[in-house]
């Protein structure tokens, strides 16, 4: 594995957007998937929280996608959003190697 986090950017902004955590939500475009914000949720929400969005890479494939930043009500910043596309769960990405 050679993960790396990268800037959602022009280029990868609708890859990013049409990643989906089921393979049921591949058949429609939606503001909130099953259980969660759908990723365009999230970059939309970051643009007026100033939160930091990211996509997740291994290698040069995106498998995920992830936002932090401040909160400002409580003073503390938080990872908001962390998610990884349904065709890489299962294959050891979250795996701590504990």
């Amino acid at each position: 594995m050679d993960l790396r986090l990268k800037p959602v950017t022009e280029k990868n902004f609708f890859e990013i957007i049409n990643l989906k955590s089921e393979e049921e939500q591949e058949k429609k475009f939606q503001i909130f998937e099953s259980f969660v914000g759908s990723n365009a949720f999230f970059i939309a929400l970051a643009s007026v929280n100033g939160w930091t969005c990211k996509g997740i890479y291994d290698s040069e494939s995106l498998i995920g996608f992830a936002t932090h930043g401040l909160d400002k009500k409580h003073g503390r910043y938080e990872l908001v959003s962390l998610m990884l596309g349904h065709q890489f769960q299962g294959k050891g990405y979250g795996h701590t190697g504990y």
